[in-house]
C-alpha cells in the first residue's frame, strides 16, 4: 500500500493546464457502444466524456476483432456520486472481510475508489471511463473479464497471475485497442482508462494534464444537480 500512496502523491502534482473541453454524450457519438448505468446512477440513459475521449472510442470501436463492442459502464462522475461510492465501498468490505483491520480496509477502499476528498477523482474530469467488452449490442452481456472464484482486489490487474489464461486473453484484446488509442490504465482496476487527466499524465510522461475537474459550466443541464 505504501506504493500506492506514494504514486497517488506523484500523480496529485502533476500540473492541470485546462482545456475546457466539451462534454459530449458518449450514447449520441457512438451507436455502437453499449451503455451500462448501474447502482445509483442505473435510471441515466448515457454517460457523458470529454470530446476527444469520445472520438478515441469512435475509433477504438473500429479496430477491436470482429462482433466485439465497447461496453461503457461509467465516465464522467459528479463528486457526489464519487462520495457515494466511496462510503458505499467501506461499509461492503466491512461486511464482506470482518477480520481487516481498519487500516486494511481504508487501504483497498482508497485503492478500488478515489478519495474524493483527496485531490481531483479521475472521473470528475470527463476523461476516465470505465470500460469492458461485449458481444452483444441488445443486452451488453459481458464477455468473461474476471473469475467470480477469486476476491476482487486480487484480480483487478489487468494481467493479474490470478485469472485463467482464457479471461487474460480477453482483456488483453481491451488492452491493446485502448493503449493504441493513446489511453492509459489505471494498474489496479483492469476496467478502467483514462485520457487528459493527471493519471494519464503522469503514467504517459507528459507534462501536465489537460483536464481538471469539469468546470461548471461546461456540464449538460441534466448534471447540474448531481
Amino acid at each position: 500500500m505504501g506504493e500506492n500512496r506514494e504514486t497517488f502523491k506523484k500523480i496529485s502534482k502533476v500540473p492541470i493546464q485546462e482545456s475546457n473541453e466539451a462534454l459530449w454524450d458518449i450514447k449520441k457519438h457512438c451507436s455502437k457502444i453499449f451503455i451500462k448505468a448501474w447502482g445509483v446512477r442505473k435510471k441515466e440513459k448515457t454517460f457523458y466524456a470529454r470530446k476527444s475521449v469520445v472520438k478515441k472510442l469512435q475509433k477504438i470501436q473500429r479496430n477491436l476483432p470482429k462482433g466485439y463492442f465497447l461496453k461503457i459502464e461509467d465516465a464522467y462522475r459528479p463528486l457526489s456520486i464519487q462520495k457515494h461510492y466511496y462510503q458505499k465501498l467501506y461499509y461492503k468490505l466491512k461486511r464482506d472481510f470482518p477480520d481487516w483491520n481498519e487500516r486494511k480496509i481504508k487501504g483497498i477502499q482508497n485503492m478500488l475508489v478515489f478519495p474524493p476528498h483527496l485531490d481531483t477523482p479521475p472521473h470528475s474530469t470527463g476523461g476516465a471511463i470505465d470500460i469492458s467488452l461485449t458481444k452483444d449490442l441488445k443486452t451488453g452481456r459481458k464477455i468473461k473479464m474476471d473469475s467470480r472464484k477469486v476476491p476482487k482486489h486480487e484480480q483487478n490487474e489487468i494481467f493479474s497471475k490470478n485469472i485463467p489464461q482464457y479471461i487474460r486473453k480477453n482483456r488483453e484484446i481491451l488492452y491493446k485497442t485502448m493503449i493504441k488509442a493513446g489511453f492509459a490504465n489505471y494498474e489496479a482496476e483492469w476496467w478502467h482508462w483514462s485520457y487528459g487527466d493527471r493519471g494519464w499524465a503522469f503514467l504517459k510522461n507528459k507534462k501536465n494534464a489537460i483536464y481538471g475537474t469539469v468546470p461548471y459550466d461546461l456540464l449538460p443541464t441534466n448534471l447540474k444537480s448531481l
